[in-house]
């Protein structure tokens, strides 16, 4: 099979439909306002160490994760990365997005030195299942040329401005 990544650079998007699946590169979040995540029901099935990923080029505003504040790196490119494991204890994300936008995606530690190779670049990706209450599984795949989505697998639900979001329809990155 091709690699995601090259699949999505063939049709020119960060969405794809693969195997009669909705594949996503990406989501995106581009509206000022609060958001929390909550997790649940986090499992891995993958050789490396898999991560929830979240850019934050362009991001104005402020991060908490579990409640104490997350100071943006000033780098290049920065990010917030939340392993496997901290995703296991973490019961949410807060956003305080007052401009800009922040990009999620997965991805993992292929050389164990806390370099990631995510699915902005890499061929890792997700597909999205909606469950009750508000609730979304994310099956992951990671870089692995497969395609078996069961990497990095959790629950999410949004709330912005304390109401419950569509996520899929919300976060939906720009064909």
């Amino acid at each position: 099979m091709k690699a995601f990544s090259v699949l999505f650079q063939d049709y020119n998007s960060p969405v794809i439909i693969y195997k009669g699946k909705t594949v996503y590169r990406y989501l995106r979040c581009t509206e000022s306002g609060e958001y929390v995540l909550e997790f649940r029901n986090v499992k891995t099935n993958a050789k490396h160490k898999q991560f929830l990923m979240f850019h934050l080029l362009k991001t104005n505003g402020e991060i908490f994760v579990n409640d104490k504040r997350f100071q943006i790196p000033k780098t290049k490119f920065p990010q917030l990365s939340i392993n496997e494991d901290e995703l296991r204890n973490c019961h949410s994300i807060r956003f305080l997005l007052l401009g800009g936008h922040f990009t999620m995606c997965n991805g993992e530690d292929t050389s164990g030195d806390g370099r990631f190779a995510d699915s902005l670049i890499f061929g890792a990706a997700i597909t999205i299942d909606r469950l009750d209450d508000g609730w979304f599984r994310l099956n992951c795949n990671d870089t692995e040329n497969d395609d078996d989505f069961d990497d990095f697998v959790f629950d999410i639900r949004v709330k912005k401005n304390g109401d419950v979001i569509d996520m899929i329809d919300d976060w939906q990155p720009k064909r």
